[in-house]
Parts: structure tokens; C-alpha cells; sequence
């Protein structure tokens, strides 16, 4: 249309927003065991779910940690984001281990907000950065081991003949911290 041509006639543009680059997430995952510093901690396993709004999981991952290993990093694959908005997540832990009581929160949030850089490229920011990650802490405790048994003292007296009045004390101590009965 030649607006020079015809004052009257509007001049219409369409403009066309197109090949917009989508945006691209990871969410980092951390698994922490605490025990006593100088406690044995069995090998363990543990499997988070990352599902969306909706409760469809989106992935699962496992964390596996050898004995004594107090620490695990994972991460779930990669999320594609093609349009901006707000899309939150939740992350869940299963799993279980004698000795072990796990984190009070077994399920946990994510929000990752995707906007449009004006560009021509989406921008994703996670709450869960590799910084921060979604992390669950689980503490093991081991179950005091349960014994019984006697114990027998027998006292031999050499260079005299035992009197009625005699009598002996024992103590029984502990070693190198070694527990006693109650």
C-alpha cells in the first residue's frame, strides 16, 4: 500500500515474532547423611521423583552413597521450556534404611519463571541453582546394640585361710570408652 498515495488509507505492519529459542533447566539434587563424626553409616539409596503441577513425573533419579559417605550430588535431566511463564515442580525422596530417620520434608518445591529476554531467546531461572540444590537431610542414629550376659568374678586368697568376716569389692571399668550396665 503506498500511504503517500491516499492520506485516507491506514498503513497496517504485521510484525512476526518467530523461531523464539527455547529456555533450558536443570535441577540440581543433594542428599545429606548426618551421623556422630566418628559413626559408621551403612551404604545407602535413595530415589527422588521430580513431577509437575499436575503430579505426572517428569524424571527419576537415584543417589547412592558407599559406607560412610555422608554426601551425594545428582541432578534430573534437563527441562525444555518453550513458552514464559511460572511452571513449579515438586521433588520427593523415597527410600528407607535402618538407623536412618528421613528428612521430616519428603516432598520439596521448585519454581523455575520463564521469560523472554526481547531477544529473541527464553530465560529460565530456577529456585534450584547448582549453588542450591533441592536438598534432603536424613540422620542415622544406630539402634544401641542389647547384651546380656554374667559376668564371673572368682577372688583366689593366697597365705591365709578365708575368715567369716572377710570381704571384697570389685569395680568393673570401661575401656577406651567402652559403655557399661546401667
Amino acid at each position: 500500500t503506498n500511504a503517500a498515495a491516499d492520506p485516507n488509507q491506514a498503513v497496517r505492519f504485521t510484525n512476526t515474532y518467530n523461531d523464539i529459542k527455547p529456555a533450558t533447566v536443570t535441577i540440581p539434587i543433594a542428599k545429606t547423611v548426618n551421623a556422630a563424626e566418628d559413626a559408621y553409616v551403612p551404604a545407602w539409596e535413595y530415589t527422588f521423583t521430580l513431577a509437575n503441577s499436575d503430579g505426572v513425573p517428569v524424571d527419576v533419579q537415584t543417589i547412592a552413597g558407599d559406607a560412610n559417605a555422608r554426601t551425594g550430588q545428582g541432578a534430573f535431566k534437563e527441562l525444555s521450556f518453550s513458552a514464559p511463564g511460572t511452571y513449579t515442580y515438586t521433588v520427593t525422596e523415597s527410600g528407607a534404611l535402618a538407623g536412618v530417620t528421613n528428612d521430616a520434608q519428603s516432598s520439596k518445591t521448585v519454581t523455575v519463571a520463564v521469560t523472554d529476554n526481547g531477544a529473541g531467546a527464553l530465560v529460565a531461572e530456577s529456585s534450584a541453582t547448582a549453588s542450591d540444590p533441592v536438598v534432603f537431610t536424613n540422620a542415622y542414629n544406630a539402634a544401641p546394640a542389647e547384651t546380656t550376659g554374667i559376668i564371673s568374678v572368682q577372688k583366689q586368697l593366697t597365705g591365709r585361710e578365708w575368715m567369716s568376716g572377710d570381704a571384697f569389692t570389685f569395680a568393673l571399668a570401661a575401656e577406651n570408652g567402652a559403655p557399661l550396665p546401667a
